[in-house]
């Protein structure tokens, strides 16, 4: 319902309890997805509807327009993060840009996150990474075709970690620096859950013994800082001795070894003085040495990018795998434009993207048809907010339904359906990408090198397998069904399979398998013990 004050109306919800107001209409822990249980308000309040909760209100967008004026043309206002009790003190994200307020931290991490793959040509310098790192996958899909969709969280991993580190990871076994980050991603998602945890409602609780009836998050929160100090320290210092590595290189033989990442770029402009306006305080006297808010944004920004990047593009990529099995048609025709257009005697390439036109629509449809944040990022109001006739209060937290403004009907036709016809002529509906990664100043600062990613690997794996619907024990074929789990980040889940190579692309697998890509050495073994050390204090 809505309520007058001086000329504006402020969205209110029916009268909740005295104090904690409308606790009974929030999410609740686990079951169904969080946008499954707003989707519930949109239909009793409208496309624009809030909750009192606590004293903190919630502010629920089902509305694309309202998300554009409110997120994108007021983002000044719109810009901030809630402050979460559970996930910046207890848990130790404060440090994520992701995270943090609209503040010079803030401001710092994203210049530089921008001027390494801010941009859809930054990226180009990343395109021969992300082959060869996708010829892995080819292979290994190949051999292990049942391990599908945890080599999509491997491989796409592995391209995030060398691009930003250097870092070559474990092929042959479990990796010990993408296990001690896939820990730290399953905190995020559930902590940064929107109006999910009673401590960042009543922080006081976080003062009582850990020995009491609900107060197992405590336990969880103190393991999660560790985890999420260890991910932004252990792989940067690894970094940074790779550097120092190649520089005695340098002088002794006048050629260096260490792989050109985002770590290294970074502390070396800045090192040398290029870097100039990144630290808004004092630089260290000493020359070369980084200032100290320099090497926490360097440390932290590269954590925030494989945070962002590597649950999300396989999330994806799930996607486009239970897509697939549901609808075979657009799996032949986006192989018959493969085929035509590239050949059956080498794989799909970066360059050939302009002339794949089906192809860029199923990278599309996968965004939109099961999105990897259902319910994006929630934005803070710093100040009060006016939209049409409502008011949205300062401190209010701002939740945009991605999942709906992909799924409205007035804008995307049958939109249950994975159809990437739907963007050609005569249709032409609305690019996704335009809503996916987020509105404003707070839009995803890694999303061209995701997209690029989710691409190459999308058609490499369009190019040499098909797939269809998995088996039952007895031989059956199962049907499909499109379910995504809850959480910041969703996935497609119970997603059964068979992916079989294309006869008539074998032969670029014995390829890529004579090419030996597994002859790099893995830099596992020199992070394994101080890793397992922090793996070991797990609750």
């Amino acid at each position: 319902m809505k309520f007058v004050i001086p000329g504006l109306l402020v969205l209110l919800c029916l009268a909740g309890l005295p104090f904690v107001g409308n606790i009974r209409d929030l999410p609740p822990k686990g079951g169904v997805p969080e946008y499954v249980h707003w989707m519930k308000r949109m239909k009793r309040f409208g496309p624009v509807s809030s909750i009192t909760a606590w004293g903190q209100t919630a502010v629920i967008l089902h509305d694309r327009q309202a998300a554009n004026e409110i997120l994108e043309k007021t983002s000044k206002k719109s810009s901030g993060r809630p402050y979460l009790e559970m996930a910046h003190r207890l848990c130790g994200f404060q440090g994520m840009v992701a995270t943090m307020q609209f503040c010079d931290d803030f401001k710092r991490q994203r210049r530089m996150m921008h001027q390494q793959i801010g941009t859809k040509s930054s990226i180009g310098r990343y395109h021969e990474t992300m082959e060869e790192e996708t010829k892995i996958l080819l292979l290994r899909i190949w051999r292990e075709p049942e391990k599908l969709l945890q080599l999509f969280k491997v491989v796409t991993g592995a391209i995030i970690l060398k691009v930003l580190y250097g870092y070559t990871i474990d092929q042959e076994e479990d990796d010990v620096l993408v296990k001690l980050i896939g820990i730290m991603m399953d905190y995020f998602a559930e902590v940064f859950a929107a109006m999910s945890w009673a401590v960042d409602f009543v922080p006081a609780i976080r003062h009582l013994p850990s020995s009491l009836p609900g107060m197992g998050f405590k336990r969880m929160a103190a393991h999660s800082k560790k985890v999420t100090s260890a991910v932004a320290n252990i792989p940067y210092s690894f970094a940074q001795r790779r550097m120092k590595k190649s520089e005695e290189k340098t002088e002794e033989k006048g050629e260096g070894n260490a792989p050109a990442c985002y770590v290294a770029a970074r502390i070396e402009e800045l090192s040398s003085g290029n870097g100039k306006g990144e630290s808004d305080e004092k630089k260290e006297e000493e020359e070369g040495k980084l200032a100290a808010e320099d090497e926490e944004a360097i440390k932290y920004s590269a954590a925030n990018l494989f945070a962002g990047g590597a649950d999300t593009t396989s999330s994806s990529l799930t996607s486009f795998v239970l897509a697939m099995t549901l609808y075979p048609d657009v799996q032949r025709k986006a192989q018959k434009e493969i085929d035509d257009v590239v050949g059956r005697d080498r794989l799909p390439r970066f360059e050939d993207r302009p002339n794949l036109p089906y192809v860029e629509s199923v990278v599309r449809e996968a965004h939109r048809w099961m999105p990897v944040t259902p319910l994006g990022n929630t934005h803070r109001a710093s100040e009060d907010i006016v939209y049409k006739e409502y008011l949205i209060p300062a401190g209010a937290q701002i939740i945009p339904s991605i999942w709906w403004f992909g799924h409205d009907p007035t804008t995307y036709r049958d939109p249950d359906e994975f159809d990437p016809d739907r963007y050609a002529s005569p249709r032409e509906e609305p690019d996704p990408r335009s809503f996916v990664f987020g509105f404003g100043r707070r839009k995803c600062p890694g999303q061209f090198f995701g997209d690029a990613a989710l691409y190459i690997m999308l058609v490499q794996v369009l190019s040499l397998f098909d797939i269809r619907k998995g088996l039952d024990g007895e031989g059956n074929e199962i049907e499909p069904k499109a379910e995504a789990s809850p959480g910041l980040i969703s996935y497609p889940v119970n997603v059964r399979y068979r992916i079989t190579p294309r006869k008539e692309k074998e032969h670029l697998l014995k390829a890529i398998e004579a090419e030996d890509p597994w002859r790099k050495k893995s830099d596992a073994r020199l992070l394994r013990e101080e890793i397992e050390h922090v793996l070991q204090q797990q609750p």
